[in-house]
């Protein structure tokens, strides 16, 4: 069974957890990215993308077990290819007892898929820490669109 790294609305506590259940996924364990990367809140939920500059950190989240057969739901949920990218990372297996990294793990994560909007704040600690929002049809390019101005009474 391959493996997935989540780090955002599909944790447990997050907002979308009910997909992984869903889809039969069972918990591995917690974790963190090997190599630094960059987390940013896009508004209903977070994105990875590659390091750079000041806001590399190694990303907390969890590992699944998700059937292969499983897979293209997850990517439709996800709205793979065109918000995000399945990507191969390594990342530390942690004890939720003690942070100190265990054992790497070859796993796919999600990627946004290209450039992140100008209103996406990076997310400095690399933990997500807010549920997110319920997505029951799954992420779409429409969600992380700049916020329109409220008019003016």
């Amino acid at each position: 069974m391959p493996h997935v790294f989540v780090y955002g609305t599909l944790m447990r506590a997050g907002a979308n957890h009910g997909v992984l259940q869903g889809l039969g996924a069972t918990f591995v364990g917690t974790a963190i990215t090997r190599e630094p990367r960059t987390l940013v809140d896009l508004g209903p939920y977070p994105a990875i993308l590659p390091a750079t500059g000041t806001e590399a950190t190694r990303v907390s989240g969890e590992v699944w077990h998700v059937a292969a057969a499983a897979i293209p739901a997850l990517d439709a949920f996800e709205g793979c290819p065109e918000l995000y990218t399945r990507e191969r990372i390594t990342v530390l297996l942690t004890s939720e007892s003690r942070p100190a990294p265990e054992a790497p793990l070859d796993v796919f994560t999600y990627v946004l898929a290209g450039p992140p909007p100008p209103h996406a704040r990076p997310i400095p600690s690399g933990r997500y820490e807010k549920p997110g929002t319920n997505l029951p049809e799954g992420a779409a390019p429409d969600q992380i669109a700049a916020p329109k101005p409220r008019s003016k009474r």
